[in-house]
């Protein structure tokens, strides 16, 4: 399941940026939006049916070390003082900042669109509502 998952993400990958050199300037908006709607679906295709590759190995073929035992004498530790008082870990603090700065940078694209939005100006157009702006140099949905 993992690796099925790998493999979708590296076709994704794969996919978005071909996509991104090949694509994106056009102005085929129909047909970028069909990429970007089937690129998913065929990545999540290829993940599913991609065959397992997997490495043959003999366990006489490993290296095998000998370390020397290691005994460490000292205090026996409380659990409960060391569950209550436990520092997070990098990963913990490095994710979370991740998370803060991907909140952030999300909430002010949306407040970019609520101005872009507010200062736009409405008209209607084969039955779409196009929205025009100043602010804004090239079409987006």
């Amino acid at each position: 399941m993992i690796l099925s998952a790998l493999y979708y993400l590296l076709f994704s990958a794969l996919f978005y940026l071909t996509y991104r050199i090949s694509y994106s300037r056009l102005s085929f908006h129909r047909f970028n939006r069909w990429a970007l709607i089937l690129m998913p679906l065929v990545a999540l295709g290829i993940a599913l049916i991609a065959p397992r590759f997997t490495l043959p190995y003999s366990a006489a073929a490993l290296p095998v070390f000998q370390l020397p035992e290691i005994v460490i004498e000292g205090q026996t530790i409380n659990l409960e003082q060391v569950q209550g008082s436990a520092l997070p870990s990098s990963w913990t603090l490095i994710y979370l900042l991740g998370i803060s700065l991907s909140s952030t940078y999300f909430l002010i694209g949306l407040i970019r669109l609520s101005r872009v939005l507010s200062d736009a100006k409405p008209e209607k157009y084969q039955g779409y509502i196009l929205r025009w702006s100043k602010h804004v140099d090239s079409p987006f949905c």
